[in-house]
């Protein structure tokens, strides 16, 4: 016979099992699934995580936004915008790098990294830059200056549907948050054409 020692002892574990258990399934039921987003009529995928939230692009020449949310002790959402956009991979990345006012006492190497690589067998050019952020609603107006801010951005070099940008900035904590899956979402990235590199520029 179990004694009431034991037998209590056996319907707290019970008790407490069910509600690790309960607990598991809340969490699984409150974290989104990821989501999947085509560009360039389907040849190109990303695989974004779920609580990154589709927004309406502020300008027209952007094809998806996302509002993705904010590091804790912060109150503004960081943006990433994706579009397909001309002007060459270099003048790109200049014009980024001019969004940004860097401090004297900070070396620019630290500042402003740049990276190329190739994924599943495209051609990858990886930014990642940090200051003050001038943020810009016309391409060429007057910017907002920002400090603390930092943005991760990704070229992908396409053989066939030319160039895709992929731009996230926000406060630098915000972006410190996201930068794993950031970085994840650019290393799985999915060509679904032909698999050879795009001439770098």
């Amino acid at each position: 016979m179990v004694s009431r020692t034991a037998l209590a002892l056996i319907v707290a574990f019970v008790c407490c099992a069910g509600v690790g258990a309960a607990d598991s399934a809340a969490e699984t039921i409150d974290e989104p699934p990821p989501q999947q987003l085509e560009l360039a009529d389907g040849l190109l995928a990303f695989t974004l995580p779920g609580t990154w939230e589709k927004v309406e692009p502020r300008s027209r020449i952007v094809e998806h936004e996302f509002a993705l949310p904010p590091a804790d002790g912060q109150s503004q959402s960081g943006r990433m915008t994706m579009m397909r956009s001309g002007g060459g991979v270099k003048a790109n990345i200049n014009r980024w790098k001019g969004q940004f006012e860097i401090d004297r006492e900070v070396d620019p190497q630290d500042a402003l990294q740049v990276q190329e690589t190739k994924i599943d067998g495209i051609t990858v050019h990886l930014v990642d830059f940090r200051g003050t952020y001038l943020d810009r609603r016309r391409p060429f107006g007057p910017g907002t200056p920002r400090p603390g801010y930092r943005m991760l951005g990704a070229i992908v070099q396409t053989p066939e549907a030319g160039d895709y940008f992929v731009k996230f900035y926000a406060p630098e904590a915000t972006v410190d948050t996201h930068a794993e899956a950031f970085e994840a979402m650019i290393s799985k990235l999915e060509w679904r054409g032909r698999k050879q590199a795009a001439d770098s520029e």
